[in-house]
């Protein structure tokens, strides 16, 4: 399995040289979109880029949690999100799982 920190530096990586979403250009420095992923993370840089662009909404309580492991379902959301297509939600399963 991979961490969701290592899927985020390969889905967000692309937004970083890009130009930041009108809405957020004032945003201070100082303020973390995600708390509980300190600066000195390894992947700090990639995670608050996916959080800023929306590719990632995190947890309920407002954590991310970069330690967990990504599910199947997660990294398709950040792929699907990323690549700008609409989300689906079909109440059956259009492909067999091979898990």
């Amino acid at each position: 399995m991979t961490t969701m920190s290592a899927a985020m530096a390969n889905v967000a990586g692309q937004y970083q040289t890009g130009p930041r979403p009108a809405g957020n250009r004032s945003r201070p420095v100082a303020v973390l979109l995600v708390p509980d992923v300190p600066r000195s993370h390894p992947f700090f840089s990639y995670i608050e880029t996916a959080k800023q662009y929306g590719l990632v909404s995190g947890y309920a309580d407002g954590t991310f949690r970069p330690g967990n492991e990504v599910t199947r379902g997660q990294l398709a959301k950040m792929v699907v999100t990323a690549a700008g297509w609409n989300l689906l939600n079909p109440a059956t399963a259009t492909f067999s799982s091979r898990d």
